[in-house]
């Protein structure tokens, strides 16, 4: 499965994007408001073999790389995975060189028009730290509503929603 944006084109992750996925998750900056901490190596592994399991189901949903049109270059992923009934989780990475270019906007603009088109799906869930202003932001400008806070791994958790409507790829 492959889609596209303006300046990326998006395919599931696959064994061949693990060194760019690791760049990813093994640093701190990065990571500051996913998981507060870089992951090891290990605990990178681990994720990356959960995420290559998960897209190998062959379903609309997954985690996508983000590569630049013009290059290839992963410079980030996105993801749209199962979350609650009828429900998906996005979210995105990007590496800290691609910062403030915008690509982490047109990544989740993205994962939100690709879940338009999955056909049973009716909303998005999007979970942030809740001190990270400039996902809040973009949350807000995607139109998605805050509906609880909570926690993941003993952090703070704020869960925000966007209903769909339009889907046309069957979800199972």
């Amino acid at each position: 499965m492959e889609f596209h944006s303006e300046r990326l084109v998006f395919k599931k992750v696959i064994a061949a994007d693990k060194e760019i996925y690791f760049q990813m998750v093994c640093d701190e900056a990065v990571m500051r408001f996913i998981t507060a901490r870089a992951l090891t190596r290990h605990e990178a592994h681990v994720r990356f073999e959960k995420i290559l399991e998960m897209n190998r189901q062959n379903l609309p949903t997954g985690v996508f790389s983000a590569r630049l049109k013009h290059t290839s270059q992963i410079i980030g992923v996105g993801k749209i995975t199962p979350y609650e009934k009828e429900q998906a989780e996005v979210g995105y990475m990007l590496l800290p060189a691609y910062w403030g270019q915008r690509y982490a906007t047109e990544i989740l603009s993205q994962m939100i028009h690709h879940g338009k088109q999955i056909i049973g799906l009716k909303g998005l869930v999007a979970i942030i730290d809740p001190m990270n202003i400039g996902s809040f932001k973009m949350l807000d400008r995607q139109k998605f509503a805050w509906y609880r806070q909570g926690e993941i791994g003993g952090l703070a958790a704020a869960y925000y929603q966007l209903p769909l409507t339009t889907n046309h790829i069957q979800l199972e």
